[in-house]
């Protein structure tokens, strides 16, 4: 059986060295690649994206999946901006209020899917139409704006964001690999992605793990959020949306199993850099949104295929 698993489990090894090769393709064809305003903006990029790879790492390693993850980030950043902006409340003080409240969002979508049997991939999707209507509801569809003052966090303005957002990213990274491989509940996490009745059977409270990891993935997007607001200076609806389908992307092009239990951070995040500079490349050469849109649809759709194909045959 563990031979099987291994034969199927799709973990590309030269996703470390796609990044490099993409930089030196794309810096030779558009010549402009390499400007320090492009490798700002790819560092910044890179560093939402990573962060909200991540926390989708965590439910995949559980055997979930959460498509409300850009609903979230949107619903976050909103609330935070109006407590910002209308209410006056301090950013600090806004970041741990919208903290608790995305947190607990996290605890609904994996109580929720665990306690009423629902598939993860649907109750996220309901748990995604129900928080973007929330947003829109909020916001009534427009963008909430503040000047760069009220979106100050450690002295974060949108100049000084690029190495805060890359160091946050990196700390997360360092974390997150300590706490899956160094601690129990990492552990236990990936033994209830890799089989849920064994680790029930072993003492592992399942229903308590899932959780533990949906709140990881909430927390992220609150983070992520955070520093989206004090880039923009603003928070815009639906904003999160793009973030979801490209941490999908990263996560399974970066060997994570939609089954559970197999995956590692840094091959997730390398994938993620790679699909960053993919983007950036293709609209430095003049592709349209849309284009770019349908050539990131037809890559979460391969992605998807491959794993729910190793899936089936599973079963």
């Amino acid at each position: 059986m563990r031979k099987k698993e291994k034969k199927m489990l799709w973990k590309p090894p030269f996703i470390f060295f796609l990044p490099v090769i993409e930089m030196l393709v794309i810096g030779y064809i558009t010549g402009n690649f390499f400007s320090l305003n492009n490798i700002l903006n790819i560092i910044y990029r890179f560093s939402m994206l990573g962060l909200v790879v991540i926390g989708m790492s965590f439910v995949i390693l559980s055997g979930g999946i959460d498509f409300s993850a850009g609903g979230q980030m949107a619903l976050s950043g909103m609330l935070m901006a109006i407590l910002i902006v209308q209410c006056r409340i301090p950013y600090a003080a806004s970041f741990f209020i919208t903290m608790a409240a995305g947190m607990f969002l996290g605890y609904l979508n994996g109580s929720i899917s665990m306690d009423f049997g629902i598939e993860p991939s649907l109750e996220t999707f309901g748990m995604m139409i129900i928080l973007n209507g929330l947003v829109y509801t909020i916001s009534g569809g427009h963008s909430v704006m503040g000047d760069v003052k009220e979106f100050q966090f450690w002295t974060c303005t949108a100049s000084r964001i690029f190495p805060i957002a890359f160091l946050t990213l990196f700390l997360t990274w360092v974390t997150g690999k300590l706490l899956l491989e160094k601690t129990y509940p990492g552990r236990f996490l990936r033994a209830v992605g890799e089989n849920p009745e064994t680790a029930e059977f072993i003492g592992i409270n399942s229903r308590r793990i899932k959780i533990f990891a949906y709140m990881i993935c909430s927390f992220m997007m609150t983070v992520t959020a955070a520093f989206m607001i004090c880039y923009n200076h603003a928070a815009t609806p639906f904003s999160g949306s793009e973030y979801m389908s490209d941490s999908l992307i990263a996560c399974c092009a970066g060997g994570f199993s939609l089954r559970g239990g197999n995956g590692r951070l840094e091959e997730a995040l390398a994938a993620a850099l790679a699909l960053v500079i993919f983007d950036d490349g293709i609209r430095t050469l003049g592709a349209s949104q849309g284009i770019t849109g349908f050539i990131k649809a037809v890559m979460l759709l391969i992605v998807l295929v491959i794993n729910f194909k190793d899936k089936l045959q599973e079963m």
